[in-house]
């Protein structure tokens, strides 16, 4: 049996295959900018289940309420009374923002859904975004920003999921399972433009991903032709490689999970589950600002250290290059790697209903668990994250 629908807002068009005979229902009202369609086909197997998918669906961002104005007014009050102001500056020709969404994927259940896998591939295409673009002076109204249709920006990702019971009797069980999931997104077009976030930390940019990390990118310590570091103020200089170049991604390439459940006898349970993000980096503003303040105790010491050593042995040229890599002047020192690995819960159970609730009014049980145990390269991060990042629902071209 397979099914295929098509929604849109309140209307339904579905199509159903049973037994070689299709059968199509549907109401209608009016379309919007949401719809999908889907198709599974499920074919049966005695002692295993198998599920192939398939999808497309488009969504979309209207513009504001008054970006599509080409200049609203709004009264302002003076000396004089009151007198027109220039409110908002919009575009006539302003375009909804579309996204479009390729999606296939197969499930599989065996031995009676003992052991069971799901994979999914998608690919996501965003046009037309909606984005503010500061107003040429020429215009008259360069202090104003004015929405613009800009960009193409393509993603796609795999995600999985895996669960087996490994062993099952009356009175013991073994359950692990996995979920692991993988994503790529660029900016393919923004039309040669270029938006930058708060203090110009993060950007969207052409061939890189939304929300980068750029900036200067520091290799060690600048040296003359003979090899020697080149000094300022008695401190080595900075060498920068390149003054806007990619530093990092503030979103996880890759996002996981593990865990383990298991059953002893009919009294004792063991219970773990963990969860990872790999493949990011995040800008860490305190240790900057320490740093510009001298109140930071890494970069103090190699300074310091930098002082007392021999100009041209290999400790002074590595605590040379050590130092120009933390000078505060680059904010691009301070974008670290931030991987981590958080085992979310661990727990032990023990239930004494066979042994002392005969004596007892309530049942007597024991629970043990600890929670949020975390390792990372970054203490304390642990962000909140969705397997998929790029949200159909929301504008991929704007900085929050």
């Amino acid at each position: 049996m397979g099914t295929s629908s098509v929604d849109r807002c309140a209307a339904t068009i579905r199509a159903v295959w049973w037994r070689g005979r299709p059968a199509v229902s549907g109401s209608g009202t009016r379309p919007c900018a949401t719809w999908r369609a889907r198709l599974d086909w499920s074919p049966s197997r005695r002692g295993a289940q198998l599920k192939v998918r398939a999808a497309f669906g488009q969504t979309g961002a209207l513009p504001a309420i008054t970006a599509s104005e080409a200049l609203r007014l709004t009264g302002e009050q003076s000396g004089f009374g009151t007198g027109a102001a220039v409110g908002s500056v919009g575009d006539p020709g302003l375009r909804p923002e579309r996204v479009s969404e390729v999606e296939t994927g197969i499930d599989v259940g065996l031995q009676e859904n003992r052991y069971s896998f799901a994979a999914t591939y998608y690919y996501q295409t965003t046009r037309n975004s909606i984005v503010e673009v500061q107003s040429a002076p020429s215009t008259g109204f360069g202090a104003f920003q004015m929405p613009q249709n800009v960009g193409t920006i393509r993603g796609q990702g795999v995600e999985t999921a895996l669960e087996a019971t490994l062993w099952t009797t009356d009175r013991h069980r073994v359950r692990l399972n996995a979920n692991y999931a993988y994503r790529y997104t660029e900016v393919e077009d923004l039309e040669g433009q270029s938006l930058s976030g708060t203090f110009s930390r993060n950007v969207i940019q052409e061939g890189l991903e939304p929300y980068a990390f750029t900036g200067d990118v520091v290799d060690g310590a600048v040296r003359d032709e003979s090899s020697n570091i080149q000094l300022r103020e008695n401190l080595p200089v900075p060498n920068v490689v390149d003054q806007n170049g990619y530093v990092g991604d503030p979103i996880p390439d890759h996002v996981g999970g593990f865990g383990v459940s298991v059953q002893l006898f009919d009294h004792l349970r063991f219970g773990a589950q963990a969860k990872f993000r790999l493949g990011y980096q995040v800008f860490n503003w305190t240790e900057r600002f320490a740093a510009s303040v001298d109140n930071r105790a890494t970069l103090s010491d190699l300074e310091d250290r930098f002082q007392t050593l021999t100009p041209g042995t290999a400790e002074y040229r590595r605590v040379a290059d050590r130092t120009a890599e933390l000078d505060s002047r680059h904010s691009s020192n301070f974008v670290y790697d931030a991987d981590w690995l958080k085992l979310r819960t661990v727990s032990v159970r023990y239930d004494f209903a066979s042994h002392v609730n005969h004596a007892l009014e309530t049942p007597l049980r024991t629970l043990v668990q600890l929670q949020t145990v975390f390792w990372g390269k970054q203490f304390a991060i642990a962000p909140s994250s969705s397997l998929r990042y790029l949200d159909s629902t929301t504008d991929q071209l704007k900085l929050h």
